[in-house]
């Protein structure tokens, strides 16, 4: 397996240090996705703005942590999934569901097209993930999981 650097505000190129410290006063902490993503300054930096806009969609927090999690789930991301658990304090889990069901529900197409932001967020640190075997941060291994094959 190859291993990748846990960067720090030390070690990080230094195109990705302003990117760490503002993960740092996020968090108290450099997430070890976030930590990964340093190496390549571009990624974070690609990241990151995704988020606003994320977040900003519409999407109640309990609907955003549904889709976040549904993505995580699928992509099978050993560390979002516990990471995203502790966040939103075990919530998350989602029944399978159809457009159909959606719409249904009263949702519009515009919210599922705001899902897709979403999941393009969530390919960036799931992809980065599965690469790196990214650790998953001691705040979040009591929610530790891993895909069923």
């Amino acid at each position: 397996m190859t291993d990748f650097t846990l960067h720090d505000q030390i070690t990080a190129p230094d195109d990705s240090k302003p990117l760490l410290a503002k993960s740092y006063a996020a968090f108290g902490m450099f997430p070890g996705l976030h930590a990964v993503m340093a190496e390549a300054p571009g990624l974070p930096e690609a990241c990151q703005p995704v988020h606003g806009p994320v977040v900003n969609s519409g999407f109640g927090n309990a609907e955003m942590t549904v889709v976040w999690q549904s993505i995580n789930v699928e992509n099978a991301c050993h560390y979002c999934v516990p990471a995203h658990t502790a966040v939103a304090r075990g919530r998350g889990n989602a029944a399978q569901g159809t457009v159909e069901t959606f719409l249904d529900a009263g949702f519009t197409k515009r919210r599922i097209l705001k899902g897709v932001l979403g999941y393009s967020q969530k390919v960036m640190s799931n992809y980065t993930n599965h690469l790196a075997n990214t650790p998953v941060d001691k705040p979040f291994q009591k929610f530790a999981w891993r895909a069923t094959t």
